[in-house]
This record gives C-alpha cells, structure tokens and sequence, in this order.
C-alpha cells in the first residue's frame, strides 16, 4: 500500500461534535494533493485528506473530504495553516465535508 504524503493543517471547528464524521476526534489533517509537497505521512493523528475541484456556476470551488470512501457533505468545518505552500490551493480557509452522509440513521 502507498504511504500517502502531504501537508499537514489545522481543523477549525465549533463546539458541536458531528457523529457522522470518521475526524471528529482529530484536531489536523495532512493534505494530499498534487499542488502540495510530500513532506508529513498520514497516520492515524494526521488523517489523510484529498482536495476535490469543482465547476460550480462558472467558477471553480474546491473543497476537502477524508481519503476513505464515503458520501461527504459540509460539516461547518474548515481546515487552514499559516504554511505559505497552502496558498498555491487557497488563500482562505478550506470547506472539510467530512459528515459522511451514508451513515445516517432513516
């Protein structure tokens, strides 16, 4: 299996602890993607993360959601750092859809 690389982040969250979220007890991510450096492993302090990009009414949108599989959707989380290389992604905080909708109770 590959070891997956990247930058790690923060997560900025509320106080409200989302349990249909595999990161809910993560407090930063590593950032895989191929604009970001292989500097820091994932493991289980760091999980992995990817960027996904978007054409949403002519403009692109990107946001991030956990390497795992899963049917992500906006949690009110953003993940950021002061590290400069982020910025060749984002100037601003990143959307983390990581409430994994499939695990809803119907």
């Amino acid at each position: 299996m590959k070891v997956l690389k990247g930058l790690h982040v923060y997560i900025y969250k509320h106080d409200f602890i989302d349990s249909l979220s595999p990161l809910k007890d993560v407090e930063n991510v590593t950032i895989i993607d191929e604009e970001m450096p292989e500097i820091f492993e994932a493991d289980e302090r760091f999980p992995a993360v990817r960027i996904v990009r978007r054409n949403l009414f002519g403009a692109e949108y990107i946001h991030a959601e956990p390497y795992k599989k899963g049917n992500y959707a906006f949690g009110g989380r953003f993940i950021y750092t002061s590290d400069s290389r982020l910025r060749k992604i984002s100037k601003y905080p990143i959307p983390l859809h990581d409430r994994d909708m499939s695990l809803e109770q119907h």
